[in-house]
């Protein structure tokens, strides 16, 4: 049939590319150390896990950073950017013509162990870069998030984090100092996820739709062992569902913001919080509505 010759010839086209790949990689020699700038040597280099690549002074395409990321040992330096990645337009510029253009990140699988080492070494607020949108679900890549320089002015319309196991987060629980995520319209956080909204910095920022949702107990852990309340900036609605309900009362929101409350818990055990009798919610509350 027409498509089984489509298939066959898509099958011979790829053992081909990788023929030509394989012989090509056998003549090239893997440098310990390759400084990626706009001007690119004529000749191939071959990057492996082994590479340390530095960037700095640069503004690269975020297909190509998360690439590197994965593959090969990455140092961020001073002045690097990453922006959204376009077909026609040259993936490599130089800090003085950066483009700065929002990008989405998006990822829903695993990353490699290379890319979470390479995320561990990098300094806090390393990596320049505005967003779109951020989804990220049970994914280490969360653990980039206290990396980014992300502009303050930047709108990231939505902001989606789901973590079913804690290494997903476990970087993002250890910063001591909280982090910016611009200014997120619509935030929705799931599992270990929860406990990154206490090192944000959402203060200065409208967030219409906030959503917390935890299947677990262990999922709240990190919110309840707070010693003081933690703000989650100006909240027009809040949604939380089943252990997550617990989190209202560690919870700090400016006494001026009208704010709905929207709670679901499908057991009684998630309505309860373990947290000790003297630990209220500060709210000199004006206008609140709780369903």
């Amino acid at each position: 049939s027409e498509h089984e010759d489509i298939q066959k010839k898509r099958e011979f086209l790829y053992g081909e590319r990788q023929e030509v790949l394989s012989a090509l990689v056998a003549q090239l020699q893997a440098p310990a150390s390759f400084s990626l700038t706009q001007d690119l040597p004529n000749e191939p280099v071959l990057l492996t896990e082994k590479t340390t690549v530095t960037m700095s002074n640069i503004e690269i395409s975020s297909q190509l950073f998360f690439a590197l990321l994965e593959k090969t040992r990455v140092t961020v330096n001073e002045n690097f950017f990453i922006a959204e990645h376009a077909r026609n337009e040259d993936c490599i510029r130089e800090h003085g013509m950066a483009r700065n253009s929002p990008f989405w990140l998006r990822r829903s699988r695993a990353v490699s162990s290379l890319a979470l080492e390479n995320i561990e070494r990098m300094a806090p607020n390393s990596i320049g870069c505005s967003l779109k949108d951020v989804r990220l679900y049970n994914t280490g890549l969360i653990n980039i998030l206290p990396k980014l320089r992300i502009h303050g002015d930047c709108e990231i319309e939505w902001l989606g984090l789901v973590a079913r196991e804690e290494e997903h987060v476990s970087a993002v629980l250890k910063q001591e100092n909280p982090f910016c995520v611009g200014r997120a319209k619509n935030m929705d956080l799931g599992d270990y996820a929860v406990g990154v909204i206490t090192k944000m910095s959402p203060e200065d920022c409208w967030v219409e739709y906030l959503r917390l949702t935890a299947n677990e107990e262990a999922h709240v852990a990190e919110v309840l062992k707070q010693e003081k309340p933690f703000c989650v900036g100006r909240v027009k609605n809040m949604w939380l569902e089943d252990y997550a309900v617990g989190v209202i009362v560690a919870v700090h929101i400016p006494c001026w913001v009208p704010l709905l409350i929207y709670s679901y818990a499908r057991h009684d055990t998630c309505r309860s919080s373990p947290r000790k009798p003297n630990r209220y919610p500060s709210w000199g509350t004006r206008s609140r509505s709780l369903h």
